[in-house]
């Protein structure tokens, strides 16, 4: 994503319908299950993350923008690191219980093995 649109998506967030939805669907398919390790990879801003670890969830975000994972301090959120969405994962096997990847993957070149990827952590 351009650099210069994090600062814009910080401030919509919270009230654009675009990521209303998306945080409500994600949210409604997880609320049933508690304490899952959930990964959100491409975590942008971070407010996703900030509502799923306010509803009991531990969240770690991984972003290819230092902007983004910036604001996700701001945020009050520390499990953030930078990572390059085309390199090999730093996360043990079968880590996580659940992988949030939203309007992320139709940018990655190599999506299968991001997929691959996917399925080992």
């Amino acid at each position: 994503m351009k650099e210069d649109l994090y600062q814009q998506m910080h401030l919509q967030e919270k009230y654009y319908w675009w990521h209303i939805a998306k945080r409500r669907l994600v949210i409604d398919f997880i609320r049933k299950e508690k304490g899952l390790e959930v990964l959100d990879f491409g975590c942008g801003t971070g407010l996703l993350m900030k509502e799923l670890i306010e509803r009991g969830y531990h969240v770690f975000g991984v972003d290819n923008s230092s902007i983004a994972l910036e604001l996700c301090q701001k945020r009050g959120i520390k499990d953030t690191k930078k990572c390059n969405f085309e390199d090999r994962l730093t996360f043990e096997d079968k880590f996580f219980d659940v992988i949030i990847c939203l309007d992320v993957l139709e940018h990655i070149e190599n999506d299968i093995n991001l997929l691959e990827e996917f399925r080992r952590i």
